[in-house]
């Protein structure tokens, strides 16, 4: 009996040991299953959607209540939600170098918007995909993107093209998210039978906040909710293509925000100074219907470094050890509350390398967040989520074990060599003194300026910039100067920005000069100043200067696209075209979008005799054509005027109708509509076309001289006096209006010439080329009526002066005309 009894008891003892073994055995075992796994048979694509400037708290899933996101929201619910995803700086292209890498700022080099490019050491995870086959494509909306500064790293197609209606202020330039939408649907449409990585940024948040009318009205008071709105809807257009071609239970789908935005919770309205919550923290979904637990929502504490070797693992690719991010993939198999006792860095140098404030960096460890500033800064953020309350002066011993973490970090995980900042040499800067440009680069730096103490002078600036942009330049003057007077020996970039558009508005070149100068002294770095003072060189005509300036440029930074094409316009405007040609070629090698550099590219091509690509560049530029602004419209026409010269008539009219249907009733199209109807023969389509000119500006000088060239035309054609009076009274109402208009001088000129007064013909040529020496139509005119006068000394003077000074800049034809007339005139 005691023998069974035993029995049962050992029987027993052995099926519990059994069963606790089991339940240890099935508890891995279901976490293991828990974690997504992708199907060996299946190609699975990877797709990233990324919104800039999108803090988490403004989208439904993250808690706004004024929030309209019902599609990203439909993500976040049926995939992986990260409630406390955090950017390693608050500033665009270094944080999607963080993420594109899996490297800190520190590690990869790129610390800053605009200044830094991506080294191409760096291997990007468009890379790893482009390697195994996948088709890479991106589609940008922001200069801040562009290919040039490295992110294009591993794309197939790194589609930026932008709306550049301008090469000199587009450091702003986006596109909306309709724009956005429609080029990757275009890509997607042709591709989506293959295997692909794409990347989608929607740049629309970023400020100014400008949503279309419904958003507009429907958002008056919160406009930068309006413009996530309206993405949204683009969001949810995404996921209804990839249902339409079924991939989207074969589309790993990650949804991300750059960095944050601040409204003035700490002062600072944007980004970029600051590393609180509202400028870090961002939304992170992973979404896939059949691969991701539905309703899964982390609270662990995460970093965008983490996104690519949580991919990488995904994929089952092997991540590289130098990778700094953790693989998040063991999180996705538990929704309980996780404290990370992992630490996340952060920093910002937006403030010392544009302001000379003191740089930030931090971290956030277990639940403190610790900023080293010379104020620095602890916050609880369990206890103060709204870091209202700095602890530093409470809690000293712990914020100076925070500050050990942090270095330690830094000299761990940083790598300084890899910066790509563009960087003056000591023989820049020597140069840059024996030019004259700065006084010193040696200038003591003063007191470090925390961004805290500094950010209400920014602020101070920033409102006196505003009545730059009112128009009230009086009022902005008396506001700068006085910021200067109160802040003895300032170095700000707001502060010369706004004196640079001060002086330029007010053509007050002299101060504008001094201004760059000491602009450059304080800032070397920054190309913009020495553009600038190029372009303000170029404009004044010392060209000489503004070409020694561009290469110092072009040495510091190759990729400078503004002082390629102002070397480029030097030679071009000097003759000398094939000197001109690689610096536009380079131009439009870093932004092969920009329409104003097509189109410039084009006229020098035209005047090359490279036709061929002359038209496939204006064909394209017709087939693109946009006319919603007064820029665009700027360059149409300049469009039209290079259209004209290359006789290609029918366009132009084609061009002028387009625009004009547009209800663009603009002087300058109407002109240009009648010079191309004029030179189809088409006369009272001309005439017409110009007195639609006259109703819109009656005292339009070119137009009236437009009209006294048809008239001079007709008189020639039909021999009557009135059509030689008619013509002869609109180049005089012209230069009524304009009195140095050239065309309208050598018109009446030529009325002279033709009615047989050759001393007022050559009167007004002279007085021509006293206004405009490089019009080389002069030359040939004075020169054929010395001829025929018999006055063959003076003719030859006229030829020679153009042989001499223009002779590159005619065509082939124009050349052999003028040496057989040098001949003549010389026998």
């Amino acid at each position: 009996m005691i023998m069974k009894t035993r029995s049962k008891f050992v029987a027993l003892s052995i099926f519990l040991a059994a069963l606790i073994a089991l339940i240890f055995l099935l508890i891995p075992f279901k976490i293991k299953e828990n974690v997504p796994t992708l199907k060996k048979d299946t190609n699975y694509n990877l797709l990233f959607i990324t919104i800039d400037t999108l803090r988490a708290d403004s989208l439904g899933c993250y808690g706004s209540e004024v929030a309209e996101t019902p599609n990203i929201d439909q993500m976040a619910g049926s995939g992986v939600m990260f409630k406390n995803c955090y950017a390693s700086v608050p500033l665009t292209l270094p944080s999607f170098c963080s993420f594109f890498t899996g490297r800190e700022p520190i590690a990869h080099g790129v610390r800053n918007n605009g200044t830094y490019v991506l080294n191409k050491n760096e291997r990007t995870l468009a890379e790893f995909f482009q390697e195994m086959g996948y088709e890479t494509y991106a589609a940008i909306g922001a200069f801040v993107l562009e290919a040039k500064f490295g992110l294009n790293q591993g794309f197939d197609i790194y589609d930026d093209s932008l709306d550049y209606k301008t090469v000199f202020e587009n450091t702003d330039s986006e596109i909306p998210a309709d724009r956005v939408y429609a080029k990757f649907k275009d890509w997607f449409e042709k591709n989506y039978k293959n295997k692909f990585f794409s990347w989608i940024h929607f740049y629309d948040p970023h400020y100014p906040y400008t949503p279309p009318t419904e958003f507009k009205e429907k958002f008056s008071t919160q406009p930068y909710h309006g413009e996530i709105a309206y993405v949204d809807i683009y969001v949810d257009k995404i996921i209804t293509d990839l249902k339409a071609k079924q991939l989207l239970d074969k589309t790993i789908i990650v949804f991300i925000g750059d960095h944050g935005e601040a409204f003035g919770e700490h002062k600072e309205k944007g980004h970029g100074i600051f590393c609180y919550e509202e400028s870090l923290k961002v939304p992170l979904i992973f979404y896939n219907p059949s691969i991701f637990s539905k309703g899964t929502i982390i609270d662990h504490p995460v970093k965008l470094i983490d996104i690519m070797p949580t991919i990488l693992a995904l994929f089952g690719i092997k991540i590289p050890p130098n990778l700094q991010g953790e693989n998040l993939l063991p999180f996705f198999a538990s929704k309980e509350k996780k404290h990370s006792s992992n630490l996340i860095y952060f920093e910002s140098m937006y403030g010392k390398e544009n302001e000379n404030w003191a740089p930030l960096t931090g971290i956030i460890f277990e639940n403190f967040k610790y900023v080293s500033l010379p104020i620095p800064e602890l916050y609880d953020l369990e206890k103060d989520p709204k870091e209202r309350k700095n602890l530093f002066n409470e809690k000293v011993a712990l914020a100076e074990k925070m500050d050990k973490k942090l270095n330690k970090y830094l000299s761990l995980h940083g790598n300084l060599q890899s910066s790509m900042r563009r960087k003056l040499s000591l023989a820049d800067k020597n140069k840059l003194e024996s030019l004259g440009y700065i006084s010193s680069f040696t200038s003591s730096p003063g007191k470090i300026v925390d961004p805290k103490e500094g950010i209400d002078l920014l602020y101070t600036i920033k409102d006196a910039n505003d009545f730059i942009r009112d128009g009230d330049l009086e009022e902005a003057e008396r506001r700068l100067n006085q910021i200067v007077e109160e802040n003895p020996g300032i170095k700000m970039t707001q502060l010369y920005d706004g004196l640079r558009a001060l002086y330029t508005m007010k053509k007050n070149f002299p101060q504008l000069e001094k201004t760059l100068n000491q602009a450059i002294t304080d800032f070397p770095e920054i190309d913009r100043y020495k553009v600038w003072l190029a372009t303000l060189y170029l404009d004044t005509k010392r060209t000489s200067e503004a070409k020694e300036l561009c290469r110092i440029i072009l040495h510091q930074n190759p990729i400078n696209t503004h002082a390629n094409m102002i070397l480029g316009r030097i030679y071009f405007k000097e003759g000398s075209f094939t000197e001109a040609l690689p610096f536009y070629q380079k131009a439009l090698e870093l932004e092969p979008f920009n329409t104003h550099i097509q189109i410039e590219y084009a006229e020098l091509l035209n005047v090359l005799g490279e036709i061929s690509e002359v038209e496939r560049i204006t064909n394209n530029l017709m087939k693109s054509g946009t006319y919603d602004t007064q820029e665009a419209l700027n360059l149409n026409t300049r469009l039209g005027v290079l259209l004209l010269k290359m006789k290609r008539y029918n366009q132009v009219i084609s061009l002028c109708l387009q625009i004009l249907s547009h209800e663009h009733k603009i002087p300058q199209i109407y002109n240009l509509l009648g010079q191309a109807y004029f030179h189809t023969g088409d006369y009272q389509k001309a005439l017409e076309a110009y007195e639609n000119s006259l109703l819109k500006d009656k005292k339009n000088a070119f137009t009236l001289s437009s009209i006294g060239s048809l008239y001079l035309t007709l008189f020639r054609l039909k021999k009557e006096k009135e059509f030689h009076s008619l013509s002869i009274d609109f180049y005089r109402r012209a230069l009524d209006s304009n009195p140095e208009l050239v065309s309208a001088l050598n018109g009446l000129a030529a009325a002279y010439s033709f009615a047989g007064n050759r001393d007022k013909a050559i009167y007004y040529w002279e007085k021509s080329l006293q206004i405009d020496p490089e019009f080389t139509y002069i030359y040939f005119n004075l020169g054929i009526t010395y001829l025929e006068m018999g006055e063959k000394k003076k003719a030859l003077k006229y030829l020679t002066i153009c042989k001499e000074k223009y002779f590159s800049k005619l065509s082939t034809q124009e050349q052999k005309q003028l040496d057989t007339l040098i001949k003549e005139a010389s026998q």
